[in-house]
């Protein structure tokens, strides 16, 4: 008799710790949780903010584009074609040919990896053959091409190749390498 009196207090005393453990489980999870939102919630403005910076930055780039475009025009509009020795081996007669130079403008966009606003410039050397060509007929053909990567604020060349500040697609006429190649170095800058 004395066994059946204590089961029951014994089974409502399990009971209870049981469920009260349950309750204390359920709400520590539920802390976890209102902690995990309150962290996904801090680094989703953080990264808010960070991304309207980046476009603000973006924004920015794209307000030195007029001004790189017409330092580029007014070099180009000042180049006189010359006649030059395209002989370069030294021996034998001169080989000479209507040179002239002239850049274009290919983009701005804001780096984060320089933390800059850079352009993409190509560089080319024009070509048209015999030193009595006239350089209002016909088409120049492209010598010597390469693509720079400069800084809109300082103006200074991006040693994005290696070290070095160019990459060459074009050497005397004959194609070096593709600009796919040139595009994905500068890629990695954008």
């Amino acid at each position: 008799m004395k066994k059946e009196i204590l089961i029951w207090p014994v089974t409502i005393i399990i009971v209870a710790l049981i469920i009260g453990l349950i309750f204390y489980f359920l709400q520590i999870n539920k802390q976890k949780i209102s902690k995990e939102n309150n962290n996904i919630a801090e680094q989703a403005v953080f990264n808010t903010k960070t991304d309207n910076n980046e476009f603000a930055k973006k924004i920015e780039c794209e307000k030195y584009k007029d001004q790189i475009i017409k330092k580029i025009n007014q070099y180009n509009s000042i180049q006189k074609p010359e006649v030059r020795d395209s002989n370069n081996s030294g021996e034998g007669e001169p080989i000479n040919n209507l040179y002239v130079e002239s850049n274009e403008f290919k983009g701005v966009f804001y780096s984060s990896k320089v933390n800059s606003c850079l352009y993409v410039e190509i560089r080319r050397t024009l070509v048209k053959r015999g030193a009595e060509a006239d350089p209002n007929v016909g088409n120049w053909g492209v010598s010597s091409e390469y693509y720079y990567l400069i800084d809109a604020l300082t103006s200074k060349e991006i040693d994005f190749n290696e070290g070095m500040s160019s990459f060459q697609t074009i050497n005397r006429s004959e194609q070096l390498r593709s600009k796919k190649e040139a595009n994905d170095l500068i890629d990695q800058y954008r």
